[in-house]
């Protein structure tokens, strides 16, 4: 009989037959000899319990649980992480895979070392084929070393790059008795959806450090069909950030205002974003009300009170430009207005922000590196989301400017070789037109 702790696999499936095959090999391949691996169907109509059911009686390390209603996912997941018996739990999607050591390599430092809360890879993308997809922010290397990341850091980075790099739940493995002690996706009365894992991940950052295994050990699967793929998920997404930002200090994060400056600058570039995406009243008034929440919020973080002058106009004295307020209206009819005054919000709160975003002059851009080293400039206020690329590289002792195609909006890059992670640092003086950054990442994304 083993001595090794029992590891459970989490398998909650909702009409998943499509890839839920692949999916079951790869978790009953695993090397780590003691495995419960369980399965609980959320009432599919597809023929997932079909492959469940012929799983579970031909392997007996598969556990099955038949929904006799169905629950959601939120609910679904709650019930299955309860039923599992293993003293560490290791989640998977339906659409995901793992590699045959994911486990072992994942659930080892957490026997080590009893500090740890739980442990993340690195992760690839793939299409519906199985083939990897490149990568984007939220996917790439999170450390160049294995080892421990110090929990308080990888919080901040989250939450103020508004970006899950610890990676989605098929990524990870916990400790069972420490996933019973948070509330999983609930902060009180509201349930996260689209980033429900971010906010366990800051449960747990709260509890313990994280361990990193620069290995990729699991992929993630993108395809036509996921319920992540509709616009609605976009909308609540911003929604679920504004949470994410408003429940984060009572866990010890977000003590500097300039983060969460940063981090709602973020989150408002992404509604505007989502504005250009639906026309669906009920999804503008959404994001409508979240941005309006996450004003008051980042004015009550600057303890300066909201100045009410009518019971149609909240002003933000703490970060309103001048000649800007935000009408309150009980539906937002005019997606493109309310879009122009996010964007004004946006520049206000850059304006005065030490960031750790990428700030051309008022805009907020997110930055990547291509293959060839060239740097391609997404700027919110321009048109939308479309690539500008970057016309000029000034190389001034050691560090690195660009200048955008038009000549006028400039740009504090960092020292050249930095890696990914890496922070980039601001030279003492810069010339006219340019912007300093106290700490600036490649990894930019809202996810």
């Amino acid at each position: 009989m083993t001595s090794s702790p029992l590891v459970s696999i989490a398998m909650p499936t909702y009409n998943g037959a499509a890839f839920l095959a692949a999916t079951l090999r790869s978790a009953q391949s695993q090397d780590w000899e003691n495995l419960e691996i369980v399965i609980a169907d959320d009432c599919s109509t597809d023929g997932t319990l079909e492959i469940a059911r012929a799983a579970a009686r031909a392997d007996s390390r598969i556990r099955l649980l038949e929904r006799p209603h169905n629950l959601g996912p939120a609910l679904n997941q709650r019930e299955l992480y309860a039923a599992v018996h293993g003293e560490f739990l290791k989640p998977l999607l339906q659409d995901d895979t793992l590699e045959p050591d994911a486990v072992t390599r994942l659930v080892q430092p957490l026997i080590a070392d009893r500090s740890l809360a739980f442990s993340t890879s690195r992760r690839r993308l793939i299409d519906q084929y199985g083939w990897p997809l490149d990568d984007v922010s939220a996917t790439a290397q999170l450390s160049t070393v294995t080892g421990t990341l110090n929990a308080h850091s990888v919080a901040e980075l989250m939450l103020g790059t508004t970006c899950n790099q610890i990676g989605e739940v098929s990524t990870v493995l916990m400790r069972s008795a420490l996933v019973a002690s948070t509330s999983l996706w609930w902060w009180g009365s509201y349930c996260f959806t689209t980033n429900a894992d971010i906010w366990l991940w800051l449960q747990l950052l709260g509890r313990g450090d994280l361990w990193y295994e620069t290995e990729t050990l699991s992929s993630f699967r993108i395809h036509p069909g996921q319920s992540s793929r509709d616009r609605r998920t976009g909308v609540i997404g911003v929604r679920d950030w504004v949470r994410l930002l408003e429940a984060a200090p009572g866990l010890g994060f977000l003590a500097d205002i300039r983060t969460t400056r940063t981090a709602a600058a973020r989150v408002l570039s992404a509604a505007a974003y989502q504005l250009s995406l639906v026309d669906e009243p009920e999804l503008v008034d959404t994001l409508g009300k979240a941005c309006q929440d996450l004003f008051r919020l980042v004015g009550s973080r600057e303890n300066s009170p909201l100045d009410r002058s009518s019971s149609d106009h909240v002003p933000l004295a703490a970060i309103q430009p001048e000649g800007c307020e935000f009408v309150l209206r009980p539906d937002w009819s005019d997606p493109s207005s309310l879009r122009e005054t996010i964007i004004s919000y946006v520049r206000a709160l850059d304006a005065t922000a030490t960031s750790s975003l990428v700030i051309v002059r008022d805009l907020t851009t997110s930055w990547s590196a291509d293959e060839t080293g060239r740097f391609v400039a997404r700027t919110l206020a321009d048109n939308g989301h479309d690539p500008e690329m970057v016309s000029e590289i000034v190389v001034t002792d050691g560090h690195r400017l660009a200048k955008s195609a038009d000549g006028r909006r400039r740009i504090w890059i960092g020292q050249p070789g930095d890696d990914t992670t890496s922070e980039w640092s601001p030279a003492p003086s810069t010339p006219d037109g340019y912007r300093t950054l106290a700490s600036v990442r490649r990894t930019t994304c809202m996810t």
